[in-house]
């Protein structure tokens, strides 16, 4: 359908050189469920835009690397029209008045109100455009129209027809503006008419073979080609049609038929001819073994005598279907037959006044190959499940030894050491427990986070002797799943934020409150946070700076994860790291 989705989300060019204003840009933006794709001068944009196309365009006048006007010009130069916003700190007649005279969508200073409008203005622009660009296909069709040429509205009525239309059903122009599109129709096809605009509608548009009449009351076969024009908000406009009157091709074919039949016998098919009440008029095998029943037959019996009942049913079905809408029926079954159960594809069109053609074909070699691929995914996800098995396997291994060398430091000032090496057991057992949510699931890309987080933290406090009696954990992790390479980062942030506040914020019997919290911010971001009651910090934790090892970790997975990572210390120390949700 012409017109826009607004279930996708659009995506606007920023052009600005200032970093700051641009993050400030990007966040109001995409607020308001927009996508930001953001460069720093007119030669980039210039560059991108010769790739791609966008939304609309944010572009600051003040550009240090060349002419606005040129990322205006490219932007009109595109199909269709990209919008474009001039930003300026400062107004100036001049700039407005040529901004104007170069059709640009929006000259817009940078005002106190000028972030809260934004959003409304982006999505003003993006919708006239929308809009326009629907007008302007309904002219071109209009335009390049050399067959009949119709448009009718939600209601059914005809709002504009070209001459060649009109005079192709006998009628002026003006006769038919504003008249129900179904008096060009024949009264069988006018029944057919509101099922057929449905499908139009759903998918698009639909090319059909219809009987048309005449206003003198003389029936002609027309090819029919209907589009659905939509509104900048998707919603049902005008269906634009195209008409060709095809009784000379008609004649062509009737008299043309020995050579169809010639065609048909190169065809290797099945092919049945029956009525509407399921009786059989003709048949082409190239075999008789072919044929679920011996050919003398066939012909002039009704289905539900040669045919399985369940079978019967199902094809009387189908012709009901087939002759009530016109449109192609297509479906798959399985048969009894000599050499065994077989597998076959029929598709089933209306040929002649309550009469439909069934294709047949078998598939049976095709199905067998499916069921084989069938089988062997399923092999390779048995292997799939025994590889997280033995890698979280291997894991507990590592982290077994781990144990061995703890229990051989004993000395008082070994501490340090099997601090550390604690700490490396509880990452290794954090990726551990990832291979084994993985194994216990049917889905081995994907992590149930809810029920791995639960885990991770009861373990991190059994490891570290702290009693959920004395720290109360608090899990507030929505259910969803992440991908592998977004878990095993997750995992481990959560693993070295959870045991550093129980050391830290809850020392010796403290008791206290442990937050873990993981939400989608939007649909392609997700928030990470540990927050705890403690006492808090003597000065304000940078983790960028920080020499401990598991800090700079903790660094070191957020850039992994492209993520932001913010602390503050208001009421409570809390850690955040936003990220998107999508696999890197």
């Amino acid at each position: 359908m012409i017109g826009s989705d607004e279930s996708i989300p659009k995506t606007i060019l920023i052009i600005e050189d200032d970093e700051a204003t641009a993050e400030l840009e990007r966040r109001v933006v995409q607020r308001s469920g927009m996508n930001v794709h953001i460069v720093r001068g007119v030669e980039d944009a210039l560059a991108l835009l010769a790739r791609r196309s966008f939304a609309a365009i944010l572009l600051d006048y003040h550009l240090p690397d060349g002419d606005p006007w040129a990322v205006v010009v490219a932007a009109a130069s595109k199909q269709p029209r990209i919008p474009v916003v001039i930003v300026t700190a400062q107004g100036n007649e001049r700039i407005a008045s040529e901004a104007i005279h170069r059709g640009v969508a929006d000259y817009v200073k940078k005002t106190d109100a000028f972030w809260d409008q934004l959003p409304g203005i982006l999505d003003r622009v993006v919708h006239l455009a929308t809009a326009e660009d629907g007008l302007r296909r309904l002219e071109d069709f209009f335009e390049r129209a050399q067959l009949g040429a119709a448009v009718y509205g939600p209601r059914g009525t005809f709002e504009r027809v070209n001459l060649a239309f009109a005079q192709m059903h006998g009628f002026t122009v003006e006769e038919l503006i504003g008249k129900p599109v179904d008096i060009t129709y024949t009264p069988e096809w006018r029944a057919k008419l509101p099922e057929i605009f449905q499908t139009v509608q759903e998918q698009g548009g639909l090319r059909f073979v219809a009987e048309h009449v005449r206003k003198d009351g003389t029936v002609f076969p027309g090819s029919v080609d209907v589009t659905a024009v939509g509104g900048a908000k998707g919603e049902p406009l005008y269906r634009a049609v195209y008409v060709q009157d095809i009784s000379e091709q008609k004649r062509a074919e009737r008299a043309g038929e020995w050579k169809a039949r010639a065609i048909l016998d190169a065809i290797p098919d099945l092919m049945f001819r029956l009525n509407g009440e399921g009786v059989y008029l003709d048949y082409r095998a190239h075999r008789s073994d072919e044929l679920y029943v011996s050919p003398d037959r066939i012909i002039g019996a009704k289905t539900r005598d040669l045919m399985p009942p369940a079978f019967a049913e199902e094809l009387l079905g189908y012709i009901r279907k087939t002759l009530e809408t016109g449109v192609m029926q297509q479906w798959e079954y399985q048969l009894p037959m000599a050499q065994g159960l077989q597998d076959f594809e029929a598709r089933m069109v209306v040929c002649g006044p309550n009469e439909v053609l069934a294709i047949v074909r078998n598939i049976t070699s095709i199905k067998q190959a499916e069921r084989m691929i069938q089988s062997n995914l399923r092999e390779k996800d048995v292997l799939l499940q025994e590889i997280h098995h033995r890698v979280k396997n291997n894991l507990q291994v590592i982290s077994s030894l781990i144990n061995m060398q703890l229990r051989e430091l004993s000395g008082t000032g070994e501490s340090r050491e099997r601090d550390a090496l604690r700490s490396c057991q509880r990452r290794v057992q954090a990726i551990a427990l990832v291979h084994e949510k993985l194994y216990q699931t049917e889905n081995y890309a994907q992590v149930p986070f809810s029920a791995y987080a639960a885990s991770l933290a009861a373990s991190i406090f059994e490891s570290t002797g702290v009693s959920p009696a004395v720290v109360r954990l608090v899990l507030a992790i929505e259910e969803f799943d992440l991908a592998v390479d977004k878990a095993i980062p997750c995992g481990l942030i959560l693993n070295e934020l959870i045991s550093n506040a129980l050391k830290h914020a809850f020392p010796g019997e403290r008791r206290g409150t442990l937050r873990v919290e993981l939400v989608k911010v939007d649909h392609t971001t997700a928030g990470l946070s540990v927050a705890d009651d403690g006492p808090g910090m003597a000065e304000p934790l940078d983790i960028t700076r920080s020499k401990s090892l598991g800090m700079r970790l903790i660094s070191t997975l957020a850039r992994q994860l492209r993520g932001k990572l913010t602390v503050t210390h208001q009421p409570s120390v809390t850690v955040r790291v936003t990220f998107p949700i999508s696999a890197m």
